[in-house]
């Protein structure tokens, strides 16, 4: 899917654009793509970043318990309430 674009520069970014279309064999096209490319490039390493920072804590994996845990979470709590306040 083409994308039509039509920006409208201030000067200093004007400026900037001149300068990148003159000291390279792109055309403003090519600029706009590759700025487009770093940004994105740029917006994924900060999206995994978060994760991967969970995923290397001693967050994860810093207790043990019942394998099935997820499974069977509501019936342990229920267990543990009933030891605590006896059914009447």
């Amino acid at each position: 899917m083409a994308m039509r674009i039509n920006a409208r520069l201030d000067d200093d970014t004007a400026r900037k654009m001149q300068v990148l279309i003159e000291h390279s064999s792109g055309s403003q096209t090519d600029i706009i793509k590759l700025a487009i490319n770093l940004a994105y490039d740029q917006f994924e390493a900060q999206s995994h970043e978060g994760l991967t920072s969970l995923l290397d804590s001693p967050f994860l994996g810093s207790f043990s318990a019942d394998p099935h845990l997820s499974e069977c979470y509501k019936h342990l709590i229920n267990e543990a309430l009933d030891a605590r306040y006896p059914p009447n």
